[in-house]
């Protein structure tokens, strides 16, 4: 399950209102005033709980705990294989459950970041999406606000067929990621996300973070480490052939390849290589099930063989 705050939020605003309980916001109150004194009730309950379940026994001056002899054996073997394996999956098993239970998709908030969506936002009235920098204006402001630092470095864009059998874009995928250098414990974080924008349905959703840090042992490996970037910025400059121009070369090529079948669109991408070119590659799939895919130099609509 995904450990973005954004997230969880929302798995427990969800439980909130299958539930229907009353909250008691008297803890709210107490959290803005006395939050030691809340946590120190929450670790002692704790506490009281376990040694209740025979997981702590008290020593016999009772001002300490300690593990008891049948906790400190249970815990070891919980924590090793197999046992460990096990008991998540019983844990998970039984989450989804309790989940299912009170009407809450927990496949939401699994697998992968760019797989969970965690906000939505409307797009404006009567707002027309036809090319990627028409999306990225529309894109921006909420990237900004989810990280301030993050660089656009991809765009995916979902096709399917119009009614008159020709490819049209449904959806815009745009990637960003973020870099942040700490020097003073030689940590560099790096966060990514998504933000789709989905034509038919009018919105953009933003998705979980995914995070990654790289740490240098020493001077040396950090200055090796941080002699480059990450990021890889992807300029939608006034020389770029949009999904628009792309499209109906890119088509006709597929057709080509597909040798007599009639292809089936599937995806365009929009991405630059080491040096910072942009180039389009474009993927459909034949009648037999085989992928094609043609790239296109994203400057001068070229087809790049491979």
């Amino acid at each position: 399950m995904s450990g973005d705050p954004r997230a969880l939020c929302l798995l427990h605003r969800g439980l909130v209102t299958a539930l229907a309980r009353p909250i008691d916001r008297s803890r709210f109150d107490r959290a803005a005033h006395d939050p030691a004194g809340l946590l120190v009730d929450s670790y002692t309950r704790e506490i009281q709980a376990l040694i209740a379940q025979g997981w702590l026994r008290p020593d016999a001056d009772g001002r300490s705990i300690r593990l008891s002899p049948w906790g400190a054996l249970m815990g070891t073997w919980r924590q090793a294989w197999p046992l460990a394996g096990l008991h998540l999956r019983a844990a998970d098993r039984r989450a989804r459950r309790l989940f299912a239970e009170h009407a809450l998709d927990v496949e939401a908030f699994t697998g992968g970041a760019p797989q969970i969506l965690v906000a939505y936002h409307p797009l404006p009235l009567a707002t027309a999406i036809a090319t990627i920098r028409a999306g990225y204006e529309q894109v921006r402001p909420l990237a900004r606000q989810t990280e301030p630092q993050a660089v656009l470095e991809a765009v995916v864009v979902e096709l399917d067929l119009d009614a008159a059998g020709s490819p049209r874009p449904c959806e815009f995928r745009y990637t960003f990621r973020a870099c942040d250098d700490q020097r003073a414990r030689r940590i560099r974080r790096i966060r990514g996300f998504d933000i789709v924008l989905d034509r038919d349905q009018a919105q953009l959703a933003v998705t979980a973070m995914d995070r990654e840090f790289e740490q240098a042992v020493d001077d040396a490996e950090w200055d090796e480490l941080t002699e480059d970037t990450p990021l890889a910025p992807l300029r939608l400059g006034p020389w770029l052939r949009d999904i628009d121009q792309i499209l109906p070369a890119a088509w006709a090529a597929l057709a080509a390849h597909a040798v007599g079948q009639r292809p089936s669109p599937d995806s365009a991408a929009l991405y630059p290589d080491e040096d910072g070119a942009a180039y389009w590659q474009i993927v459909a799939w034949g009648e037999d099930d085989r992928p094609l895919h043609v790239t296109l130099d994203a400057r001068s609509g070229t087809e790049i063989e491979d």
